[in-house]
């Protein structure tokens, strides 16, 4: 079982591993991170936005549904995830992108640490299921000895009827804002899906053209 202490980064340290992540995906950034950020700062998704767009960077926040947390993990890198520690004290996890068995991890020291899918869905599932937690045991104290008979497997269902429609939620898909810009120019101007489609493609032709 992964030691969630030894893979976090605290949150006092998310413009760093804001920048750690961003080159190890081969992201663009822009200036250099800071590293006296206050443990508030980094509390709301504005802050968080903005901490990211100051190095180049767009925070996209993820909302995933609790059943499906288990299918969407392997594409869900290069991300930044918000959780608390033991102690409670908020912590970043880093997901860099990984197309294998097991998700990679990038640890405070810049290490990729390789760790099962499961592992990291209990990690990132642990806030939501802890909120019912409490009605779970009480069903399997009712049931009694069925209940001990089937376990883990009884459990995982009640979870998942209990947090049916719930999301997990604190993760964020990192991006560098320069491949995002013609993306931004179509939904500043409020142009319709297709319009908007037709903008960028425009951009990208006529960026290619000057390159060319």
């Amino acid at each position: 079982m992964s030691d969630l202490a030894d893979l976090a980064w605290s949150a006092r340290q998310l413009p760093v591993a804001l920048v750690a992540l961003a080159r190890d995906a081969g992201l663009s950034v822009a200036g250099a991170p800071r590293s006296d950020l206050s443990e508030d700062a980094a509390h709301d998704d504005a802050s968080r936005k903005a901490i990211g767009a100051a190095l180049g960077l767009e925070l996209e926040p993820v909302a995933i549904p609790y059943r499906d947390l288990g299918a969407a993990l392997p594409r869900l890198g290069p991300a930044i995830c918000f959780l608390r520690d033991d102690s409670g004290e908020s912590v970043v996890l880093t997901l860099s992108p990984s197309r294998g068995r097991t998700a990679a991890v990038l640890d405070p020291n810049g290490r990729r640490v390789r760790i099962e899918h499961a592992e990291l869905e209990r990690l990132l599932a642990a806030p939501l299921e802890e909120t019912c937690e409490a009605h779970v045991e009480r069903v399997m104290g009712a049931l009694g000895r069925a209940g001990r008979r089937t376990g883990d497997a009884v459990r995982d269902a009640l979870r998942t009827h209990l947090l049916a429609g719930k999301r997990v939620t604190g993760c964020f898909v990192l991006r560098s804002r320069a491949d995002c810009e013609p993306l931004h120019l179509a939904r500043e101007a409020r142009l319709g899906s297709s319009l908007a489609k037709l903008t960028v493609l425009h951009v990208v032709r006529y960026g290619s053209a000057i390159v060319g």
